[in-house]
Order: C-alpha cells, then sequence, then structure tokens
C-alpha cells in the first residue's frame, strides 16, 4: 500500500494493475482505492465506535468527486467517528431516507392527490361546481400527468395543457387553468409542494360578455329541429328555451322537484345555493309530462338510471337541421328566454327572479333588502313568454301582449 501526499496531477497519473491497490493520502486518512479494471474510488478506513472492528467507508467515485471534495468529506468522517457516530451506518441510514423520500416522491402521483382533492370538494362545492372541476382533472389533467409525480409538473406543462385546449375550446381552457391552479394551491396549503407550476400564468384566453340570443325565426327553426331529432336531450333544451334555467338544472331535474305547476328546485342544486321556485307554464308543463318514465328513476329526462348528458352530440344534430344564422351554445337559450320577457314587457328585477340570477338589481344592497320573490309577477312572464314561443313555433300572426 503506497502512502504519500496526493495531488490532482499524482491521482490522474496513477494507473491501475493486475491487482487491486490503495493509495494514502498523506495523514489524511483519505485513500484510493484502485481496481483492476482502471476504476478509483475514495475510501476510509476507521474503527467502529460500538465494537472497535475496523470498517470501510466508500466517499465517493473519482474523477466525479475531486481531491479537495474527498478531503473535506473524510475529515466529516473522522469527526463523526471522534463523536461516537459510526459514518458508514450514518450513510447507509441517509441512502435509506433518500430512497424513501424518493419512493414517496414518486408515490405523490398526480392521480392520486386528484381523487383526494376531488373528495374534498366534493363536500364543500354545489354539485355543478364539482362537476366542472372533475371534468377537468378527468379529461384533461389526468390524461397528461396522471402518472406523473406532482413535483414533477413544471410551468410549462401548465402552458401547454392549457393552451392545447385554447385551440378550439378558449373558454374551457381557462376553466380548466383555474382549477389546475386551485389543485395546487391546495397541495400547497397540505405542504405536499412546495410551489405551485401555475404561478406566473396567464389566463390562455380573453373572456367577452356573449350576448347572443336567438331570433324569433331561428327560435322556430330550433323547435321543429327539437322534434325532429327528439329523444331526452331535445325535451330538455326545449324546457331550457321555457323556463330559463341552467343546463344542469333542467338536465337533471326530478320528478319529486315537480309540485303541480311549480318546479322546486333545492339550493344543493342551484348555482348560487338558494333554492328557487320555477312556476311552469302550460308548454312547459306539456314537454314534461310527455317524458316516459322509468321504474326506479327519478330523472325527468333520461334514456337509464342517469340524467341526460349528450348535449354537445345531439346539438350537432340540431344544428345541421336547423342551420342557425350564428354560432350558438345552449346556455344562449337562458339569455334568448330573458331578452324575450324583456321584449314582452317584463320589469328586469322580474326577470331575474324567474332566472335565480343574482346580479344587477339583486346584488350588493339591493340584493339585501329586496326580498320579495314576485312570485306572482314571475309566474305571468314565464307564462306570457311560454305563449310566445307558442305563437312563434306555429308560425301564428298577432299582436304580442305586453304587461307589467
Amino acid at each position: 500500500m503506497a502512502q504519500r501526499q496526493l495531488t490532482d496531477l499524482a491521482v490522474r497519473a496513477i494507473r491501475a494493475k493486475a491487482e487491486y491497490f490503495e493509495v494514502v493520502d498523506g495523514t489524511s486518512g483519505l485513500r484510493l482505492a484502485v481496481f483492476p479494471s482502471g476504476a478509483k474510488s475514495w475510501i476510509a478506513r476507521y474503527r467502529r465506535p460500538d465494537s472497535g472492528k475496523t470498517a470501510k467507508l466508500t466517499i465517493g467515485r473519482y474523477p466525479t468527486m475531486p481531491l479537495s471534495t474527498a478531503r473535506i468529506r473524510v475529515a466529516e468522517a473522522r469527526d463523526a467517528v471522534n463523536k461516537g457516530v459510526d459514518p458508514g451506518q450514518d450513510k447507509q441510514r441517509k441512502k435509506f431516507e433518500d430512497r424513501q423520500a424518493e419512493t414517496d416522491r414518486a408515490a405523490d402521483t398526480v392521480a392520486k392527490h386528484a381523487q383526494a382533492f376531488l373528495d374534498w370538494q366534493a363536500k364543500r362545492l354545489r354539485p355543478a361546481g364539482w362537476q366542472q372541476q372533475h371534468h377537468v382533472i378527468r379529461d384533461f389533467a389526468l390524461p397528461a400527468w396522471g402518472s406523473k409525480s406532482v413535483h414533477d409538473i413544471r410551468k410549462r406543462d401548465v402552458i401547454e395543457l392549457v393552451e392545447g385546449i385554447a385551440e378550439d375550446r378558449p373558454y374551457m381552457a381557462n376553466r380548466a387553468f383555474g382549477v389546475i391552479r386551485r389543485f395546487y394551491r391546495w397541495l400547497r396549503e397540505r405542504d405536499v409542494v412546495t410551489f405551485s407550476p401555475a404561478d406566473g400564468v396567464k389566463k390562455p384566453s380573453v373572456e367577452r360578455a356573449r350576448d347572443r340570443a336567438l331570433s324569433p325565426p331561428e327560435i322556430k327553426r330550433l323547435w321543429h329541429a327539437l322534434d325532429t331529432v327528439g329523444g331526452p336531450a331535445c325535451a330538455a333544451i326545449k324546457l331550457l328555451l321555457l323556463t330559463g334555467q341552467r343546463r344542469g338544472e333542467v338536465a337533471a331535474m326530478t320528478g319529486s322537484e315537480v309540485d303541480g305547476d311549480t318546479w322546486l328546485l333545492p339550493a344543493a342544486r342551484t348555482k348560487n345555493g338558494k333554492p328557487h321556485a320555477v312556476p311552469l307554464s302550460r308548454q312547459a308543463l306539456a314537454v314534461i309530462e310527455q317524458q316516459p318514465r322509468i321504474h326506479g328513476c327519478d330523472f325527468v329526462f333520461t334514456s337509464g338510471s342517469k340524467p341526460v348528458a349528450n348535449f354537445a352530440g345531439v346539438k350537432q344534430e340540431i344544428d345541421a337541421i336547423m342551420k342557425p344564422e350564428a354560432a350558438w351554445r345552449v346556455h344562449d337559450l337562458r339569455r334568448t328566454c330573458a331578452s324575450g320577457m324583456q321584449r314582452l314587457g317584463t320589469r328586469s328585477e322580474v326577470i331575474e327572479r324567474a332566472l335565480n340570477h343574482r346580479a344587477g338589481l339583486y346584488r350588493s344592497v339591493a340584493g339585501i333588502y329586496q326580498v320579495d320573490p314576485l312570485t306572482q309577477e314571475v309566474r305571468d312572464a314565464l307564462a306570457a313568454w311560454g305563449r310566445e314561443v307558442e305563437r312563434i313555433v306555429k308560425g301564428e300572426s298577432g299582436k304580442v301582449v305586453k304587461f307589467r
């Protein structure tokens, strides 16, 4: 075993022999192990504090670890021995902890934490809000990131995901970005991650308030297209037009919510968390009564055991027959209903009550003190709108009756 004060040049010059040998670095306690293959490693030999037996500590490979760093490491090991700590066992413990940390990190998959996030949100959000979060995670986040660790998602990943959605669904991209940002904020609050990859990312699309409402000729063509295509989704769309309620509320309507000529929406099913009584016009009641009832299922618009949901596919069939004047969305029927009631002379506060819309007149102070439900006014307004839709669909002429 050779012994000398090593230098970087000397270490590079040492050549392998037929047998393994070690070169001692002066009095530092560091040794260079040279293998017949030519590989070199830094080691140290010491006596275990508990038994006094000689043990070998591998410090690192050369040239990955240079001489200067190896001397620092062997000095740290010598200090540990002097304090009664076995550096070999300490190294194994740290390696185990590192492996365990890596295992834990790998187990922190997006799929695992996304499910926990949705379970947590299910206790806090109304069904409509939870459904959107579930949709974003199931259809966008999990296919792209499901098996990845939440620690490995970077800002670039978020940008690529939401920009990909924005190519043909710009508003959906904004919703997806909001859910991802909330998901990572939740992870950070629970100390799962230390940073959010959504931080500093801008919303992918600029949203503008829509003002699309179907014209009377479009309403007529829409109704005839709905009759042609048929099915529970088309019936639900008719009720959307006649009542102005939200798609999710109409789609999940149950028979037990209908009490005579009134639809009683529970707070758990409304966007604003307020119970809502919707007067049903003669035309709306006719749509509901025409739906076949399925034994054991309380949903009004269904073809099985679940509420109707295939609006996108049905709308393509409807558009092919209807030939709209411009692109429209199912949600535009809510605005069409509101615009129609306004055209008939309905006061704004009555329209807002009819649509269960807590904005405009009923926002802030006005919403606190103006608590009159305007029940009869809402009933009259929706009844007049039902008659107007019927008149448009049948193509009847005549003066529109206005009321206040």
